[in-house]
């Protein structure tokens, strides 16, 4: 929630030339970029604007889901087939096997940095499992939802940076740039320079990156309130209001993701907070495999075909490997600065928060059966 947040405030503010305003840097130069007063306070609006409709039930929340998807399947399509109306424009060999800029030496290491920072993006397509079981058919639903999807995260993350390097190619001119400015240069190497596809890039990423941050809203909070209701998490966080939303495990995300907001810095927070997510991620293929193994003719809603425990414990080993190894080093290559690697240590301080918790909820289930 805080990386889009962040990103979209940015894209917001120079679209409509809003002013900067004052900058601060609540954690000071050890960590964060300072921010600016016009970023931070867009940042929060779009926090609240999207916790509402999640606040108030599944139903509208996923009625503002299917208008945040057209609105931004529609533009990143376009994206994709726009070249074609400019054929001239093209050229595979651009492509060139994908190599690194100039000046960018490959290692393994270099590779498994960012292999940590890519899963980011690849596994998010797992967010529709969040919040499958409040739809009216689940185990119908969960195959039409996670199917659609995952065809189209696949079709969206291959041919998009297909045709951004077939039109504008590779090399030092593209290394950091930031989304917003790629997709700049891009329809104007097709169309040239044209205020209209300026409004129309701007908007189609801000509305992804809202997406995404009502995504998170729904789906974190769906995630911490299941492990309530498993015993694992404080009760707390179980508590749902008169829409049946997960209310308490909202209010916790908005205050969290507001407090990373002030941090300024996508980077920095894709590399701590991917210590849990990537963990999570990483568990939960190992323990398929074990469920699956273990209890093989269990009835189940939704049941993949009986080659994909091995391939899921594979997969979930290849995690755990990418995400200690991957995690540590990602400092050295993300952010160009070694010094930095205390993210890594970051993120597994803020993972190791899962024990306190569980104990807390133990207490309490110990003091209710008393």
């Amino acid at each position: 929630m805080p990386i889009n947040v962040i990103l979209a405030s940015s894209y917001l503010r120079n679209l409509f030339e809003l002013p900067v305003g004052t900058t601060f840097d609540p954690f000071g130069a050890t960590f964060g970029l300072p921010l600016s007063s016009t970023d931070f306070i867009v940042g929060v609006v779009v926090l609240v604007a999207m916790f509402i409709p999640c606040y108030m039930g599944i139903r509208l929340g996923a009625k503002f889901a299917t208008i945040l998807g057209i609105a931004s399947v529609i533009p990143l399509v376009l994206l994709v087939i726009l070249p074609f109306a400019k054929p001239s424009t093209i050229d595979f060999g651009r492509l060139d096997g994908f190599g690194l800029p100039e000046g960018v030496t490959n290692s393994f290491t270099f590779t498994i940095a960012w292999v940590f920072i890519f899963t980011w993006s690849v596994l998010a397509m797992e967010a529709a499992a969040c919040y499958i079981g409040e739809c009216k058919d689940p185990a119908r639903d969960a195959k039409i939802a996670m199917t659609a999807e995952g065809l189209f995260g696949f079709f969206i993350y291959v041919s998009i940076p297909v045709m951004v390097i077939a039109v504008l190619g590779t090399g030092s001119a593209l290394a950091g740039i930031v989304a917003k400015t790629v997709f700049d240069q891009y329809v104007q190497a097709i169309f040239g320079v044209n205020k209209f596809w300026k409004w129309f890039v701007g908007l189609a990423i801000v509305v992804a990156l809202l997406l995404s941050v009502l995504n998170a809203v729904m789906g974190c909070a769906r995630g911490l309130y299941q492990n309530a209701h498993d015993g694992i998490l404080p009760r707390w966080f179980g508590k749902t209001n008169k829409h049946g939303s997960p209310s308490n495990a909202m209010y916790f995300n908005l205050f969290a993701s507001i407090i990373v907001l002030l941090s300024g810095t996508p980077l920095e927070i894709y590399i701590f907070s991917n210590m849990g997510y990537l963990f999570a991620c990483a568990v939960a293929m190992i323990g398929y495999w074990l469920f699956r193994s273990n209890s093989p003719d269990a009835a189940r809603p939704v049941k993949m075909p009986g080659w994909m425990s091995p391939v899921a414990l594979v997969i979930g080993v290849f995690f755990l490997f990418t995400w200690i190894y991957g995690g540590f080093y990602s400092a050295d290559y993300i952010l160009g600065d070694p010094s930095q690697r205390y993210l890594f240590w970051l993120g597994l301080g803020i993972l190791a928060v899962y024990f306190p918790l569980y104990a807390w909820r133990d207490v309490s289930d110990k003091r209710v059966m008393a």
